[in-house]
């Protein structure tokens, strides 16, 4: 007799390509507006929008450009663990929020160009998207 075999409940992670990186910065690109824009209030939530895309986009992205999306996604969630209060007025003058994100600046030191180099993927290869 044999073992019945377990249903695979995970999601199937995207195709690689560039039309499905695509695809996900068309449909999240608001996110990623967002981000950049939000009120202070809104700021946290701005963040999860954009970790959400940032991994469907990890997931997703073709070999040229799947460590920079995902070290753009590692530095959202690292921001986001940290649980910070962004409407908290004293939130600037907060010595331990400002040594946790000197250690984030540092451990990703790269982000800058990480960030350049997948606006530069998106602008070259995907139409209708404007990150």
């Amino acid at each position: 007799m044999e073992a019945p075999q377990e249903e695979d409940s995970a999601e199937e992670a995207p195709e690689r390509s560039v039309d499905a990186y695509c695809e996900i910065w068309r449909n999240g690109e608001e996110a990623f507006s967002d981000a950049n824009s939000a009120e202070l209030e809104d700021y946290a939530e701005a963040l999860e929008n954009l970790e959400t895309v940032l991994h469907e986009a990890t997931q997703a992205a073709p070999n040229e450009i799947v460590s920079e999306t995902a070290n753009m996604r590692n530095a959202i969630t690292s921001i986001r663990n940290l649980n910070i209060d962004f409407t908290d007025p004293d939130l600037e003058d907060d010595p331990q929020l400002q040594d946790e994100m000197q250690q984030l600046e540092q451990e990703f030191d790269d982000l800058d160009e990480d960030s350049d180099a997948v606006g530069e993927f998106v602008d070259e290869n995907c139409e209708n998207v404007d990150l």
